[in-house]
């Protein structure tokens, strides 16, 4: 008969190792979403394993939270504390230095392969990362490892002091096209990505990246001889660079389902909105909620939809009002939007729909507001 005893035993050790198991996880979680899985499980049951027996040992040995023995819990947490954040660094380590031997084959190819003006050596090269790119697009079950470790990696739980770091590196400091570039795996977003770093650090030319909301697709552009080119080698501009200030002119021609369904273009983080330098016409809305029963206009939310059941991301944009219960929204002439106002608080929800056909420069809508409860 197994006494009660060691029942507990058995069940703290099973509690215990639940627990290490969710901890190996998350550290491993970078390996994971970088190199695959394989890498990831293995990577996995090594640590977890060795974590384990070691935890078993220190336990047996009644080392741990002992006051005598203060220089060993120590290590204990720092050992915790390295096996959580060494595999992130590792990852971004690995990024860097195989990013940089990556970029060296474009140079060559940039400087000592093709030949002709700069807009047809970045064609060139943009073809050249095009032909090896694997498209993740209508392919629910690809992982694409630039997005899941900027996604999924990128928290403060790996540690309060290196998150910054890490969240530079991907967000900032061009890890995402640098993990696109090297993975050659994604939709449009890592190809853009990519291409944006590619070029910037190759030919040493302004880059940017754009999301064309309403479409939810991004395209990279390059700045050459004063003017913005359009490198949507995937999907718009699959024969030639496009300038900027002729796209809304060339895709209507191209493909005008597309066309009627850009409801803004916004440069990759920042609060840039670029419409009007792609040739589209714009207008400013000026919206207002109704007064209601004194309400305070603090805490209510405008989300702007586009009105179309061909659009791929309807949800355009949103704002808080301001003391008056005000704000502006800038976006694309000639279409109909929807405007959600929406505040919610413990005691009560209100509400308020109103749609608007865009056709002036500026127009002004007023929401009339509900309360639900």
């Amino acid at each position: 008969m197994i006494s009660f005893k060691e029942n507990e035993k058995v069940i703290l050790l099973v509690i215990k190792a639940f627990f290490l198991l969710i901890f190996v996880l998350l550290s491993v979680n970078p390996i994971w979403q970088y190199y695959g899985e394989i890498y990831g499980m293995i990577l996995g049951v090594i640590v977890f394993f060795g974590l384990l027996i070691f935890l078993i040992y220190i336990s047996k040995k009644k080392l741990f939270l002992n006051k005598d023995h203060i220089l060993v819990n120590i290590g204990i947490v720092l050992l915790l504390v390295i096996t959580l954040i060494f595999p992130q660094l590792f990852v971004i380590n690995a990024i860097e230095n195989e990013s940089g031997i990556e970029l060296s084959k474009y140079s060559v190819l940039a400087n000592e392969v093709f030949h002709g003006d700069d807009i047809s050596i970045c064609w060139n090269l943009t073809n050249v990362y095009y032909n090896k790119y694997d498209s993740a697009f209508h392919f629910k079950n690809k992982t694409i490892p630039a997005r899941n470790l900027a996604k999924q990696c990128v928290k403060p739980v790996y540690s309060p002091y290196l998150y910054y770091f890490i969240y530079n590196f991907y967000i900032y400091d061009q890890g995402y096209g640098k993990a696109a570039l090297l993975t050659e795996r994604g939709n449009c977003g890592e190809f853009s990505q990519a291409i944006v770093y590619m070029i910037n650090a190759t030919m040493n030319l302004p880059t940017r990246s754009l999301h064309f909301q309403g479409q939810d697709h991004e395209l990279p552009e390059i700045l050459i001889n004063g003017s913005w080119y359009v490198f949507d080698r995937t999907f718009t501009t699959q024969s030639y660079p496009v300038k900027s200030e002729d796209y809304a002119a060339y895709i209507k021609e191209k493909d005008e389902s597309f066309f009627n369904n850009i409801a803004n273009i916004k440069k990759i983080r920042s609060d840039v909105y670029l419409l009007e330098e792609h040739g589209f016409n714009t207008t400013t809305i000026e919206v207002q909620l109704s007064n209601w029963d004194n309400l305070s206009y603090e805490g209510f939310i405008i989300t702007l939809y586009l009105v179309d059941n061909n659009s791929t991301m309807p949800l355009i944009n949103q704002k808080r009002l301001d003391k008056e219960g005000q704000c502006n929204f800038s976006v694309r002439s000639g279409i109909k939007y929807l405007f959600f106002a929406e505040k919610t608080n413990f005691q009560s929800k209100y509400i308020g729909i109103s749609e608007l056909d865009a056709i002036n420069k500026t127009e002004s809508l007023i929401i009339k507001i509900t309360r639900l409860y």
